[in-house]
C-alpha cells in the first residue's frame, strides 16, 4: 500500500493505501522514495522481496537498496 501520493508516468496518481498492479516500466522510483513491500510480496527489477521488506530509492540513477532494520 502507498502512503501519501505517487504519479505515474501515464498522469494516474494513486492515493495512501492504494493496493496496485502496474507495469514496473511505467514506474519511476524518485530518489527518497520508501517502499514497504505487502502481502504477497512483489518483484521489482527482476529482484524478489518478502512482505514487509523496506526499500529505499536512493540515488539520481533510481538505484534500489533494501533497508536494513
Amino acid at each position: 500500500m502507498l502512503d501519501g501520493e505517487y504519479q505515474l508516468i501515464s498522469g494516474a496518481t494513486l492515493l495512501k493505501e492504494y493496493a496496485i498492479d502496474v507495469e514496473e516500466d511505467l514506474m519511476i522510483f524518485p530518489r527518497g522514495l520508501v517502499i514497504e513491500i505487502g502481502n504477497g510480496g512483489v518483484t521489482l527489477r527482476g529482484v524478489s522481496y518478502k512482505q514487509s521488506t523496506l526499500l529505499k530509492v536512493v540515488n539520481t540513477s533510481g538505484d534500489i537498496l533494501e533497508i536494513q532494520l
